[in-house]
């Protein structure tokens, strides 16, 4: 397996932690495709393979960055 994630993953979440608002992300969103999306995508299907018929593994397998509150109680 080859290196997936590097440093500028890290440097990216931690600017989130700072502006963690949707305006931000927005503007930051190639970014995020480029250091984290991609990457735990080809990870999960690297992953996949390895793992065989044992796990489901897929990029679905990736969580959101954010939370849907559309239905929620608790807005």
């Amino acid at each position: 397996m080859s290196a997936y994630f590097t440093t500028g993953l890290f440097d990216f979440l931690l600017e989130l932690a700072q502006n963690n608002n949707r305006d931000w992300f927005q503007s930051n969103k190639a970014r995020y495709d480029k250091l984290i999306k991609e990457p735990v995508h080809t990870f999960l299907a690297d992953l996949s393979g390895e793992l065989g018929q044992s796990y489901e593994v897929s990029p679905k397998s990736m969580l959101r960055q954010h939370r849907d509150t559309r239905f929620s109680k608790d807005k």
